[in-house]
């Protein structure tokens, strides 16, 4: 199977591209592929794509207040859920941790590898 990049402190990430493959431009273009993709989320061209998840957000009462609240109108469309989903995942750092407090530590610049070799 696929091996899912964290989402924790992506906000930090100095890739270039997102995904394990790099397939994704940045982090607005990787947060509606999974959407999209027929076996995670099931919004593919089979269904009608990305359209049919904004007629079924339409419906819903929440969300055209949600989108007014964020972008000023109601409108719901796939680059602004794109950026929602983005700002979200560049919200959520993680600091103090116990991955953070072990990592601490562990890493050292001056070790071959940072010291964070599996043995």
């Amino acid at each position: 199977g696929a091996h899912s990049m964290r989402l924790a402190n992506a906000n930090f990430y100095a890739g270039e591209r997102m995904f394990w493959d790099k397939r994704a431009l940045d982090l607005e273009d990787q947060s509606t592929m999974p959407i999209k993709d027929h076996t995670e989320m099931g919004f593919d061209d089979s269904v009608g794509g990305i359209d049919s998840l904004l007629r079924k957000m339409e419906q819903i009462e929440y969300y055209p207040v949600l989108f007014e609240r964020a972008f000023g109108t109601e409108l719901i469309t796939e680059e602004r859920i794109q950026r929602a989903l983005a700002q979200y995942v560049r919200s959520m750092v993680s600091t103090g941790s116990r991955f953070d407090e072990g990592y601490a530590q562990v890493f050292d610049p001056a070790l071959p590898n940072n010291n964070l070799n599996v043995p």
